[in-house]
């Protein structure tokens, strides 16, 4: 489980270097899916979320493996953010 710093949550499930997560907002309401690849310390995914947006994320993991750092990107509307998520 991962926490992000704007209060959301995210439950992954990893199977081998492949994984899905769930995103729930602060509200506990689920707000985006998604899929993704480790390549080694970086992490890349694709996701859909609640308002029927997608786009991609590419996040960094720390050498002590207790932060993701990095941006997605909605591709509906070509807006990037920052992401910055804490294992829980």
């Amino acid at each position: 489980a991962w926490q992000g710093a704007d209060g959301s949550r995210y439950t992954v499930t990893q199977y081998g270097n492949r994984f899905e997560f769930i995103e729930f907002g602060s509200s506990g309401d689920i707000t985006a899916t998604g899929t993704g690849v480790i390549r080694g310390s970086l992490i890349e995914s694709e996701f859909k979320a609640s308002d029927n947006t997608w786009g991609s994320g590419r996040l960094q993991l720390s050498g002590d493996g207790q932060t993701l750092s990095g941006s997605y990107t909605n591709a509906a509307t070509g807006e990037t953010f920052g992401a910055l998520l804490s294992r829980r």
